[in-house]
């Protein structure tokens, strides 16, 4: 259902309602920190896939400046749209309500029967979908059968009724690596709903495993980027993230992880660090993270004194050149 096509507001609200975790990712603070994170590369965004068919040519055009400036915006957009971010969600509950029980229809038939509202225009989390057993009883349709048929009469592309053995997490470990980070998550993002079990341990499992591997670039770019670092943050365990930041001299991606941090901890022990314009201010935020928050302190400090007299040594050579 959302494989490539945009979260409406509507699901936003209804998703952020009652759920403790989505209601978080949705805040509209967490999500322009999430933005800024992931990056907005276009020759990534705009990628080929090597599927084997045949490509078209480039074409070529003149344009004035404002046209250039127009086609520059529109690709923007674009770019931007592909970037939607899966949402986060809590693992759904079943909840099976019953409707009525009628004992006439005791012993009518041995088959349950399941009757859906095939309405065009109504969200498929909306759509009505009740089940009357055998035993008389009408009742609210569980989970999986939601998912059933809604997928009978409304179709997601791409999504199977009995889903791939790459979601078997025996078999995932046998085959994740860079090359498959990405097929992974989109398949996933295609064959379940964001809050399906199967969707959050898959997920899960993928951000893990880039997490321990470092390769956090093979996603950055991409809507998923946004996700992983909030599944990392939200579990506590941001340590890596911001040692990966701070080694290539990211201090400002590394403060807004801290922030992001402390934002979604309010219970956390990082001080409030004013005037992160400051690149003193900002290493104080990272060293405040570090007393109160890591995990992996000795670590974390050790990249931090690094990344300082890194960038204390290219300040020096930049004076020798322009002496």
């Amino acid at each position: 259902m959302f494989g490539r096509v945009l979260i409406s507001k509507k699901f936003m609200s209804t998703a952020a309602s009652g759920d403790p975790i989505a209601k978080v990712f949705f805040n509209p603070r967490v999500q322009q920190t999430l933005k800024s994170l992931t990056g907005l590369n276009y020759e990534k965004i705009f990628r080929v896939s090597k599927k084997g068919q045949k490509l078209d040519p480039p074409s070529y055009q003149f344009m004035t400046d404002k046209e250039l400036r127009q086609a520059k915006e529109e690709i923007r957009v674009k770019a931007l749209k592909m970037l939607q971010m899966p949402p986060v969600m809590s693992e759904r509950k079943e909840e099976v309500k019953v409707l009525e029980h009628d004992p006439a229809l005791v012993g009518f038939d041995s088959a349950r029967y399941v009757f859906t509202d095939v309405t065009f225009g109504i969200h498929d989390r909306d759509r009505i979908i009740v089940a009357r057993e055998s035993g008389g009883t009408l009742r609210s349709a569980s989970w999986s059968e939601r998912d059933r048929m809604n997928q009978t009469y409304f179709p997601t592309s791409g999504r199977k009724f009995k889903p791939s053995s790459i979601f078997d997490l025996e078999n995932l470990k046998e085959v994740l690596g860079t090359e498959k980070y990405l097929y992974v998550l989109d398949k996933n993002c295609v064959q379940f709903e964001p809050d399906h079990p199967g969707y959050i341990e898959t997920a899960q499992y993928v951000y893990d495993f880039i997490d321990t591997m470092g390769h956090y670039e093979v996603l950055h770019s991409t809507r998923h980027y946004g996700p992983m670092v909030f599944y990392l943050i939200w579990e506590k365990k941001a340590d890596n993230l911001i040692i990966h930041y701070l080694k290539k001299l990211q201090l400002v991606e590394a403060c807004k992880v801290v922030q992001l941090f402390a934002s979604i901890h309010s219970d956390s022990r990082i001080k409030q660090v004013t005037d992160l314009e400051n690149e003193g201010n900002q290493i104080d935020l990272i060293r405040s993270y570090i007393k109160g928050e890591s995990r992996k302190e000795t670590m974390l400090h050790t990249t931090l004194e690094s990344m300082i007299e890194t960038l204390k040594r290219n300040r020096n050579i930049s004076k020798e050149l322009m002496q």
